[in-house]
């Protein structure tokens, strides 16, 4: 039974990675009108990537240049959209997206010509996210940041990397710094040790068992894993923490890397394109990487250097195969940039919170503007 999760969880990632994928039907190449509803919005630098479900079930990415439509996840919208099939790499033998993109049902690409919103989403948790997101991203906006540090604060707090500029992220590429733009464990750490003081002192005022404080962390969580987008690091991050809860509520000790296996088994189960995801590559090496050796001992700076030694070089093969490059300042880049990056997720949590509920929070977006600058 002790090497029965890891056999289980290679089994199962061979078996996403390597199992036949025809496909849904593509779309015909060409000018179609497009009726369906709004799946996601992935906003960029240039305009925004709307991810739509047509009737027939099938979904599209369609490109809408410029500032974007005023739609919303779960709107039904209305157009003319150019659709041609997923297109291969560009690079030969670069990573090929098409295989990802089919086990999402997408089928097509292109760009919008004319859109319009029919009908708005139905009043549900998605839409009060989306709503309250909006009321962030324009209290960000308001706040007169220079370009690149309002784009970074939109990173950390609502995790929409797509704004950074090409420059801005290739410059923390080749800083060996890309990791940190993907909302992550890190980011999730940082708010559980704030639910944790929180919850902490309520349960000793209260008397509440440890299992009923952790089990009420749990939505809170949820729901940032929710607000970031649900991006396969911080996937990987809420299984983990719900497999330690799970323990912790059982009384049964729970292993760092099992904890990793069970919440990686559970996202290959329910999503198994994740698979081939750079992300979900990369935090899972690293994680794995830092669950299997004792970088945890000692003082905080000896502890710092060993993650980050451990954490990078797990991660090599994986940056030169999907990057292409293999930073040389890296090691030294990551001890000073992990460090401030805890500090600067600080103000920026507050400000998140005092902006989704309405207060004023200039004062504390320009704070965090500092540490994200």
């Amino acid at each position: 039974m002790r090497y029965a999760l890891p056999v289980l969880a290679l089994l199962l990632a061979l078996f996403a990675a390597l199992r036949p994928d025809p496909g849904p039907t593509p779309p015909l190449p060409g000018v179609h009108p497009i009726t369906g509803r709004v799946l996601r919005l992935d906003r960029r630098a240039t305009g925004t990537w709307t991810t739509v479900r047509i009737p027939d079930g099938r979904r599209l990415r369609l490109f809408a240049s410029g500032a974007g439509p005023s739609v919303r996840e779960g709107d039904i919208v209305t157009g003319r959209a150019e659709v041609h099939g997923l297109s291969p790499p560009r690079n030969p033998g670069g990573p090929d997206r098409r295989r990802l993109w089919r086990t999402h049902r997408i089928v097509g690409e292109g760009r919008w010509l004319e859109l319009l919103r029919l009908e708005s989403g139905p009043d549900g948790l998605t839409r009060r996210l989306s709503l309250t997101r909006d009321r962030v991203r324009e209290a960000i906006t308001g706040a007169g940041l220079p370009p690149d540090d309002a784009a970074l604060l939109r990173t950390f707090s609502l995790g929409e990397s797509g704004v950074l500029s090409p420059a801005l992220r290739d410059r923390f590429a080749r800083a060996g710094l890309a990791h940190l733009l993907a909302v992550s464990g890190l980011h999730l750490s940082v708010v559980a040790a704030a639910l944790g003081v929180a919850l902490l002192l309520v349960a000793r005022r209260t008397r509440w068992p440890r299992a009923a404080v952790a089990l009420t962390a749990l939505p809170a969580l949820a729901l940032c894993v929710l607000w970031s987008g649900a991006s396969p690091s911080a996937l990987r991050a809420g299984w983990m923490v719900l497999a330690a809860t799970a323990g912790l509520v059982l009384c049964r000790p729970v292993r760092g890397f099992h904890a990793l296996l069970a919440g990686g088994l559970v996202l290959v189960v329910l999503a198994p394109g994740l698979v081939g995801r750079a992300g979900f590559q990369l935090s899972v090496a690293a994680v794995a990487g830092l669950t299997l050796t004792r970088w945890d001992r000692g003082r905080w700076p000896a502890r710092l250097l060993r993650a980050t030694v451990v954490a990078s070089l797990v991660t090599v093969p994986l940056s030169a195969f999907w990057f292409g490059r293999l930073p040389g300042t890296g090691l030294v880049s990551n001890l000073l940039a992990l460090p401030l990056l805890g500090l600067t997720l600080a103000p920026v949590g507050a400000a998140t919170l005092l902006s989704a509920l309405g207060g004023p929070a200039e004062p504390l977006w320009r704070l965090a503007a500092l540490g994200a600058r």
